[in-house]
């Protein structure tokens, strides 16, 4: 098992090498007043460490650290808001790193997974995100065919596993409106999809626009049938694959956050941590993407 100080300063290597030195991250700080020891970069490196180590409890966490490896170390308190306040930043982070990563740029694969904010019979208890213009509601999930409380997760993925861009969405999102988003960041390329992504406006609209062809099984009541073609069969998977890493080893599902800034800056670094295995298992152990279990192991 490696430790908490050998697995950050593998992340913070990493994110060094690939932000260049003028980033605001290096140079700088987001927080105000005076500059603190322990920088941004260094901060969402150890929440980082955190989300690829499964550690969920910030003061789990933080009772494991030992001062003498982190003589600089914020409070947990001041860790929560500096991190917080980064989320934009991180996001940043997470493209410039994407772009560093080969993938097959001529097919992607796009689904949704829900995301519980508490359990359903508390959901008129929650006070999280109740002001937000992004607000948590009721929702309905088709693989577990059950309704929750929360978010969305939307995202898009390559073949290799890597997730090139991705949105929260109130929980009753429909799926198919998400293709507007992809419409803006995808072009002259193939996307698989489910069921739930079927529309003939939309397909349409993105081969027309953005030159982007939309594969979708029919319905079984469907007059006219499609398929996804032969080539593409089973790809699916991999976004399935990345759901249920982020269930297992990023424990996306459980929450444990006050507010909605709070919650979203941990669904971001989470998002950023895979990417950053992502990159460490094509680049530096030149194993598959998704072995995302193996990559600090090094």
């Amino acid at each position: 098992m490696h430790s908490v100080l050998c697995n950050f300063n593998k992340i913070l290597r990493v994110l060094r090498e690939i932000l260049d030195t003028n980033v605001i991250l290096i140079n700088n700080q987001v927080k105000p007043g005076p500059k603190t020891k322990f920088s941004d970069i260094e901060v969402i490196a150890l929440a980082c460490t955190a989300e690829c180590m499964g550690y969920n409890s910030e003061n789990h966490f933080f009772s494991l650290l030992n001062k003498d490896d982190f003589p600089d170390l914020l409070s947990r308190r001041q860790f929560n808001d500096r991190r917080t306040r980064l989320k934009g930043h991180i996001e940043k982070v997470r493209n410039a790193i994407i772009a560093k990563i080969t993938t097959h740029k001529q097919a992607y694969v796009i689904d949704s997974m829900p995301l519980k904010l508490c359990r359903y019979s508390r959901r008129n208890r929650n006070k999280i995100g109740l002001n937000d213009a992004v607000k948590p509601n009721i929702g309905f999930c088709a693989a577990q065919e059950e309704h929750y409380f929360g978010y969305k997760l939307h995202a898009v993925c390559s073949f290799e596993g890597a997730v090139q861009f991705f949105d929260v969405t109130p929980a009753s999102f429909a799926d198919v409106n998400y293709l507007d988003t992809v419409s803006k960041k995808l072009s002259n390329c193939h996307l698989i999809a489910d069921k739930g992504y079927i529309s003939q406006t939309w397909k349409e609209t993105l081969r027309e626009e953005a030159r982007v062809h939309l594969f979708t099984d029919s319905r079984s009541n469907a007059k006219k049938l499609t398929m996804i073609p032969i080539a593409y069969k089973g790809k699916r998977k991999k976004i399935e694959t990345i759901f249920s890493q982020l269930t297992d080893q990023f424990s996306i599902q459980k929450n444990y956050a006050k507010t909605s800034c709070g919650y979203l800056a941990r669904i971001w670094s989470k998002m950023l941590s895979m990417t950053i295995l992502n990159y460490v298992n094509q680049h530096i152990t030149k194993k598959p993407l998704s072995q995302l279990k193996y990559a600090l192991s090094y």
